[in-house]
């Protein structure tokens, strides 16, 4: 037999090897499933009842069933009322808080007028005190320093240095000394004016550093006059700066603004009749009315009115 015919054979010899172990295999469990159970009773007398055959239980299959029925409570179905999930409820209460806070916010903004606390200062004038509030510097160091110390954000207006010497009335500030609530953290800053001599009052202020020298037994000044009396003497050096602060004075030896009486605030409220709602010169705030108005951008901006040409608006 030449190669080409033992490959054929070969081939034909795996289909008949593979039929015959089929073959072999499905008579050996038909071969199996014959055996069978050796017992001489055949269909419903094979049941099984419990532990012992149905044929051997008193009144056969059904009497076993009717027995088993009657020991077997029928459980009730209690109906599952649907419950929403704990984080689901957490999340829509949630979203109801953000919606509460956000509304309120909107209403606030919607507001014509608010109030608006301010922190107060108190400084000297003549040897009389003086309670002011800051709210611009027209440098930025100041503005960080008295933001930081008052608690209450002081803006930054560089435009501010381009107002005319004749529109600034004159302040001093203490670098050194007797320790206090200066804006340096000396004793109180001396006004050269106030709102009582409306000729030379502003709320815009330059600014003279003061400054105790070596050998010098600091002391409070609450005057122009003592300041400059100690200058004379060789006590204190004086420094301009170029500095400009706005510090509207509210209340002053000869009187303060105008408090409002009518205290109740709506869109409608007259700009007459005053600006300030409280002053409270124990905690050092007073409250202003805010009013609403708009930014170059659009967006909703409150302001304080705190001085005015002619009087009206202020009160």
């Amino acid at each position: 037999m030449n190669k080409s015919l033992r490959y054929i054979a070969i081939l034909a010899i795996l289909p008949l090897f593979t039929a015959g172990l089929g073959t072999s295999y499905f008579t050996d469990v038909d071969a199996l499933k014959g055996q069978g159970v050796r017992t001489s009773q055949y269909g419903s007398a094979t049941d099984v009842c419990g532990l012992q055959l149905c044929s051997e239980y008193p009144g056969g299959k059904a009497a076993w069933e009717a027995e088993k029925q009657k020991d077997t409570p029928v459980a009730a179905v209690e109906k599952e009322e649907p419950k929403m999930e704990k984080k689901s409820m957490m999340e829509k209460d949630h979203m109801e808080e953000e919606t509460d806070a956000d509304l309120g916010s909107v209403l606030r903004l919607s507001r014509a007028n608010v109030p608006a606390e301010i922190p107060m200062h108190k400084g000297y004038y003549d040897g009389g005190d003086v309670y002011y509030i800051i709210t611009d510097s027209s440098d930025a160091t100041h503005a960080d320093i008295i933001t930081k110390n008052q608690g209450w954000k002081v803006e930054l207006a560089p435009l501010l240095k381009n107002a005319p010497d004749e529109a600034l009335s004159k302040t001093f500030m203490f670098v050194n000394g007797v320790e206090g609530d200066g804006v340096h953290g000396f004793q109180s800053e001396v006004f050269t004016s106030t709102p009582a001599q409306a000729d030379v009052y502003s709320a815009l202020t330059s600014h003279v550093h003061v400054m105790w020298a070596d050998g010098v037994t600091p002391r409070v000044l609450d005057s122009e006059q003592m300041i400059m009396d100690a200058a004379d003497n060789g006590e204190i050096t004086l420094t301009e700066v170029d500095v400009v602060i706005n510090m509207p004075q509210i209340v002053w030896p000869e009187g303060q603004m105008l408090v409002k009486e009518d205290k109740t605030l709506t869109d409608e409220t007259p700009y007459g009749g005053g600006q300030v709602l409280d002053i409270d010169t124990e905690e050092m705030t007073v409250t202003f009315i805010a009013h609403r108005g708009w930014g170059p951008d659009g967006r909703t901006i409150y302001y304080i009115v705190t001085d005015a040409t002619p009087s009206g608006p202020a009160g």
